[in-house]
């Protein structure tokens, strides 16, 4: 199993955040090697979209957040996890847009196991 990452984000109201890029940013954001991303998330409130890339390319086209969690309690990881494939040497990027005027809390965690 190779690196993981938590992270709690408060969102302003009609805000973006980069979660993997805010300080201190994650180190593994630029994978040595193929992999395969697994990643759980979710938010406080509705209202929270994200988008996931790799380098440029667009790897999680722009959707809802699952909302219902509680601020800084991350979900059951097995239960709930997602996947993709990331590129050697390409930036991942999760990028959160908060569209309902509000301030939730969005809670990622993510497991990078090389290929």
């Amino acid at each position: 199993m190779g690196p993981t990452f938590k992270r709690t984000t408060v969102m302003v109201a009609n805000g973006t955040a980069q979660p993997l890029q805010l300080a201190p940013a994650w180190q593994h954001r630029y994978p040595a090697g193929p992999c395969m991303l697994e990643y759980t998330l979710v938010a406080t409130t509705a209202g929270v979209e994200y988008e996931v890339t790799s380098g440029s390319e667009v790897l999680i086209q722009r959707g809802p957040v699952s909302s219902g969690g509680t601020a800084g309690v991350y979900p059951a990881f097995q239960d709930n996890k997602d996947q993709i494939g990331v590129y050697a040497g390409q930036e991942i990027a999760f990028t959160y847009f908060e569209i309902l005027a509000g301030t939730p809390s969005v809670m990622l965690e993510i497991h990078l196991n090389p290929i």
